[in-house]
């Protein structure tokens, strides 16, 4: 039995996101256990960053969704899933709050994760995998799984940094979501959520 997890930050959620997710279905053994971690999920709050390598990704600017509104893309996308995969094993996903700051030791990693761990496979694609991450999570033990970064039209792989700056200037980004993903953001507004919210914030951190 192992648990397959992969940590996003999902501002905001992309197909790069969605491919992790179905690589780990693939992957998925009977009695397995499948979480997703949803890094940096109350992002207005104050938190320790000074051993994170990147502390400028929890600038509140960089993070306009609210954890709610992620687990909310994430619900609907999973049962979208329903037809590729077995309904079961899809609703037994654990979505949870995964505080990357302060994990530093495997007992911390499991209290975090809150379900039963026999062992971690952490997945990833190498493009996205921050330098000294994969020894630091050896170290703990926990075993870290490359996959194959999925990439956009013009061969690049899909960054939510990059999909906020055009989602700020207003440009089309509907190729960088999953169609039910798309819809969701399209009804509930969150386009201009994000951009209002990026900008707001982005004058407070000046």
């Amino acid at each position: 039995m192992v648990t397959r997890f992969v940590s996003l930050k999902g501002q905001p959620i992309h197909k790069g996101h969605c491919y992790l997710i179905r690589s780990m279905l693939d992957e998925y053994r009977q009695g397995d256990d499948i979480v997703i971690g949803i890094v940096n999920p109350y992002p207005l709050d104050t938190l320790d960053l000074s051993r994170n390598r990147k502390p400028e990704n929890f600038y509140p600017s960089r993070n306009p969704l609210s954890y709610y509104e992620r687990t909310y893309l994430l619900r609907h996308y999973l049962t979208s899933l329903f037809v590729a995969y077995d309904p079961k094993i899809v609703s037994s996903i654990v979505i949870t709050p995964y505080f990357v700051p302060t994990i530093h030791s495997q007992t911390l990693m499991y209290n975090y994760l809150d379900v039963q761990i026999n062992s971690i496979e952490y997945i990833s694609d190498k493009d996205q995998f921050e330098l000294g991450k994969e020894e630091e999570l050896r170290q703990i033990g926990i075993s870290v799984k490359f996959i194959e970064a999925l990439r956009d039209k013009k061969g690049q792989h899909y960054s939510a940094n990059k999909i906020r700056n055009d989602i700020c200037n207003q440009l089309d980004t509907s190729d960088a979501f999953e169609p039910i993903i798309l819809r969701l953001m399209e009804s509930k507004n969150l386009f201009s959520t994000i951009r209002e919210r990026v900008l707001e914030r982005v004058k407070l951190e000046k």
